[in-house]
């Protein structure tokens, strides 16, 4: 089973219109609703390729009851740790014709520090089980930024592997625990590493310093141009399948997804980054996060290039 941790999630919300014009009413004509956060992301994919997933969410508040609701009627397995800061919403406009949109996030509370030591517990406990965990995404507030590495170090002890898709502070500190696992993007890595990211040879020595780290398959996403790859001692550059991209949010979180899968059913590491771009690549031509199907994921699994560099 994998468990996928998010702690700070959120729920998209979509209002589709005819037209987007300034400074006026108008009406919509359809509104969705989807469960957001990259944890949540992630085990979407999971489960559409069929892999057992189970989800930990951090959530609060009347809109963490709708988020709960929600993620049930999806049929993916989740556990709640509740807490008094209401869960986040996302407010997308898109147009129905055209794909225009403009997406407004609302932000994350603070966590008050009586409920951290609840919170990590209640994580470490959703392990039980697993063989694989995904921490992913932002945590609400920076004293929740010590909750990743604790949970990594708590599922070492447990023999369960560890995949790390975090930023900012929560990244810093989580890669202390040494996650088989790390996928930062290349902004969050160039901040990390304290250099940029301009070809080969400067991302080599990034994939070496995430290694240094105790990381034994570091990923470097960078969007549609695909990804960079190490595994012991074997460098790779990986370019996704072209789609028409229908909507980039969430295609980190589905290579992820990907990844995990295969490695999940045994597929050796090169191979497994062939899944990882092709679901990538698949989230990017749907709307929704993480609403790609196996079979879209599947017939994309050919276009996937992978060099050794």
């Amino acid at each position: 089973m994998i468990l996928t941790v998010t702690l700070n999630p959120c729920i998209d919300k979509t209002l589709y219109v005819r037209r987007l014009p300034a400074n006026t009413l108008v009406r919509t004509s359809k509104v969705e609703l989807v469960t957001g956060g990259k944890g949540m992301n992630a085990a979407r994919v999971l489960k559409a390729l069929g892999a057992p997933v189970r989800a930990f969410a951090l959530v609060g508040g009347e809109t963490g009851k709708l988020y709960e609701r929600l993620v049930r009627e999806e049929g993916i397995p989740l556990t709640c740790a509740w807490i008094d800061v209401p869960t986040r919403t996302q407010i997308t406009i898109r147009k129905e014709r055209g794909g225009a949109w403009v997406g407004v996030l609302e932000e994350a509370g603070m966590v008050p520090n009586t409920e951290i030591d609840s919170i990590r517990d209640k994580a470490i406990a959703a392990l039980k089980g697993a063989k694989y965990v995904l921490l992913g995404g932002s945590v609400p507030s920076v004293n929740l930024s010590g909750v990743y590495r604790e949970v990594i170090e708590a599922a070492h002890t447990r023999g369960v592997v560890t995949a790390l898709d975090s930023y900012g502070r929560a990244l810093e500190e989580a890669l202390g625990a040494g996650p088989y696992l790390a996928k930062p993007n290349k902004e969050e890595c160039e901040s990390l590493v304290g250099h940029k990211i301009r070809g080969v040879k400067s991302a080599k020595r990034a994939l070496d310093a995430i290694h240094e780290r105790g990381v034994r398959l570091a990923l470097i996403t960078c969007g549609r141009k695909g990804f960079y790859a190490g595994y012991e001692g074997a460098a790779y550059r990986v370019e996704p399948p072209r789609v028409e991209t229908v909507n980039p949010i969430g295609s980190g979180d589905a290579t992820a997804a990907g990844l995990l899968y295969a490695l999940s059913n045994d597929v050796p590491v090169e191979q497994a980054l062939r899944w990882a771009a092709a679901a990538g690549a698949a989230n990017a031509a749907v709307w929704t996060p993480g609403g790609c199907t196996a079979p879209q994921i599947r017939a994309l699994l050919p276009a996937a290039k992978i060099n050794k560099i």
